[in-house]
């Protein structure tokens, strides 16, 4: 897990649902050894990765939150089944649609408000998931993922 990159390149819209919209996600997913602290772990992590080479997850839910609103669920996406290439320096480019849903609307009120009063600075969103993973015919068990975004502001609170 201390190996894993995520990086967002792109988030738009495709359409609009009755209860929310398909969004398209695109970006990338490398493992990056040199990440990982322990040497003993990270030689483990190159050789299992190595001999693995992907790792596919199934279906799951992800939950937006915004850490600086009182954890304020912004929405919840669902992430389709995706495989990538768990090789050490390797990238595997994302893209897929998903469903995503508003979350609380006196929250989002409450951001929406900060944002044209301009009270508001950097925003930190941070997504969370529990991911089921298989390597081949090999059950990896569910993970706790999490990721955090930093929106950066073009002007101060």
């Amino acid at each position: 897990m201390e190996a894993m990159v995520v990086e967002p390149t792109s988030l738009s819209i495709d359409s609009f649902t009755s209860t929310g919209v398909i969004a398209k996600v695109k970006g990338t997913f490398t493992m990056d050894a040199s990440k990982v602290r322990k040497k003993s772990v990270r030689d483990i992590g190159r050789l299992g990765t190595w001999i693995a080479r992907s790792v596919e997850s199934k279906p799951s839910r992800l939950e937006v939150m915004l850490p600086d609103y009182d954890n304020v669920l912004i929405g919840t996406a669902e992430i389709p089944a995706i495989k990538v290439d768990i090789r050490n320096g390797h990238t595997t480019p994302l893209e897929f649609l998903t469903e995503v849903e508003p979350g609380s609307h006196d929250g989002l009120h409450r951001v929406a408000r900060d944002w044209l009063d301009k009270k508001m600075g950097d925003l930190r969103l941070q997504g969370k998931a529990s991911v089921s993973l298989k390597s081949g015919l090999l059950s990896l068990g569910t993970r706790p993922v999490s990721h955090e975004l930093l929106l950066k502001s073009t002007y101060g609170p």
